[in-house]
């Protein structure tokens, strides 16, 4: 119960079919657009490094389902302006974690690789946060036969190692 803060950023939150309105949903989206204090922390956040030296690099680290999503999550058809550059650069990141341990991860478009999303963070920070490349990272296991939401403590020291290993080649390349 509660509000997913991944479904509430004041960007594209409007629109249907991405989030529920209904507060007992699991993608609750909220009242209104941006309204949790975690939400309005972070997009103030956002703004000030915005207005200062620009923004990157942005991921949002979720758990499940061994996926590396970039924009758009709201509309399927809609695609950032460097959206082959995230591509490949999702590519050779999945390709870098599974060096680790052989764990092989989705890459592409958050609506058309796994679903809709409205109000989400990396649709807010490519587009109003100016972010160069904005992320969402879905964690190991691919389902809950794996462990879920709930990964299996012997599992999170390997889930650490493969996404360092990912991040030490993506902040080398960009």
């Amino acid at each position: 119960m509660g509000t997913d803060i991944n479904r509430n950023w004041p960007y594209k939150w409007e629109l249907t079919g991405g989030a529920s309105t209904r507060p007992c949903d699991e993608t609750y989206k909220g009242q209104a657009a941006g309204d949790t204090p975690e939400n309005k922390a972070l997009v103030a956040f956002t703004k000030t490094l915005t207005a200062g030296r620009g923004i990157k690099l942005y991921i949002d680290w979720h758990s499940y389902g061994q996926y590396i999503l970039y924009p758009y999550g709201y509309d399927c058809q809609a695609s950032a302006s460097n959206s082959a550059r995230q591509n490949a650069l999702a590519q050779a990141t999945a390709n870098r974690i599974a060096q680790s341990y052989g764990t092989r991860f989705t890459y592409g478009p958050s609506c058309s690789t796994l679903y809709a999303t409205t109000g989400s963070s990396v649709d807010y920070l490519q587009d109003v946060g100016k972010a160069e490349f904005a992320w969402t990272i879905e964690l190991r296991p691919t389902g809950s036969g794996g462990g879920g939401f709930v990964l299996p403590a012997s599992q999170i020291r390997p889930s650490a190692i493969e996404q360092w290993e990912g991040i030490k080649y993506l902040l080398a390349v960009i």
